[in-house]
C-alpha cells in the first residue's frame, strides 16, 4: 500500500509540471538558435541597438518585460537585490544566424535573482 500511495504521489507531482506552459527562455533556446538573422528582422524587427565585432553580429531590443518569480527575493540592499519593469533581449548572430540570446536590464545590467525577461518571441519560432 505504501509502495503505491508512493508512486502515485509521485506521478501526480510529476504531471503537475508536465502541465506547465514552457518558460520564454526554453523557447527561445529550442526555437530561436540557429535562426537565420532575416527571419529575425521579420519577426521582432530591426533592433534598437546593433553592433559589429569580428564579423559577430548583436542586435538588443528594448522590448521585454520583467517578471518575477523567485521566492524568496535576495533581501533590499544586496547586490542580488535588482528590481527592474523591463528588460533588454541580446540576440548574437554568428555567420548570419542566432548563436545565443541572453538578457540585460535597460541599462545593460544584470537581471537580479529571481527577475526573467519575457517578450512576444511566439512570433519568432514555428508552432
Amino acid at each position: 500500500m505504501t509502495r503505491a500511495w508512493i508512486g502515485l504521489t509521485a506521478a501526480a507531482l510529476t504531471c503537475g509540471a508536465c502541465a506547465e506552459k514552457p518558460e520564454v527562455d526554453q523557447i527561445v533556446q529550442a526555437g530561436m538558435i540557429n535562426r537565420p538573422a532575416h527571419a529575425v528582422r521579420a519577426c521582432l524587427g530591426r533592433p534598437n541597438q546593433s553592433r559589429a565585432i569580428d564579423g559577430t553580429q548583436i542586435w538588443t531590443y528594448w522590448i521585454g518585460k520583467v517578471r518575477y518569480d523567485a521566492w524568496p527575493l535576495p533581501p533590499p540592499g544586496s547586490p542580488d537585490f535588482v528590481r527592474h519593469a523591463s528588460c533588454n533581449v541580446v540576440v548574437v548572430l554568428t555567420q548570419g544566424r542566432v548563436s545565443q540570446v541572453y538578457y540585460t536590464g535597460p541599462a545593460g545590467d544584470h537581471l537580479g535573482i529571481g527577475e526573467r525577461c519575457e517578450f512576444p518571441v511566439a512570433a519568432c519560432v514555428d508552432p
